[in-house]
């Protein structure tokens, strides 16, 4: 399976701040029977737009982010296992038992 055969659903969140333009949140179907992709194109609390995808298991016991515009869906050709490599990479939040650093996995192009 590939990012490109993922159905996304969208969710607009109204601001509860000065901005102006609402945060939009896709979420994919769930793949592998356990995890889901989000990605959310929201207003920082520092003024700017940011992307950022995380990748969760159903039962909330992983949960993975990836910010600085990072969207899975510009990647359509990845496999959802290559995909997941991409993301864990950078991710710049992790939460759930003790990690491997996959910074040196050298077989994907960021």
């Amino acid at each position: 399976m590939k990012v490109r055969d993922l159905t996304w659903t969208r969710f607009t969140h109204d601001p509860l701040t000065i901005w102006d333009k609402p945060d939009i949140q896709y979420v994919s179907n769930v793949f592998d029977g356990m995890h889901r992709f989000s990605v959310l194109d929201r207003m920082t609390g520092c003024g700017f737009r940011d992307t950022e995808t995380a990748l969760r298991s159903l039962d909330g016991a992983t949960f993975w982010l990836r910010m600085n515009g990072f969207d899975v869906r510009d990647y359509p050709e990845l496999s959802i296992d290559e995909a997941i490599v991409l993301l864990k990479i950078d991710a710049a939040n992790y939460c759930g038992p003790p990690r491997v650093r996959l910074r040196d996995v050298e077989d994907i192009e960021p």
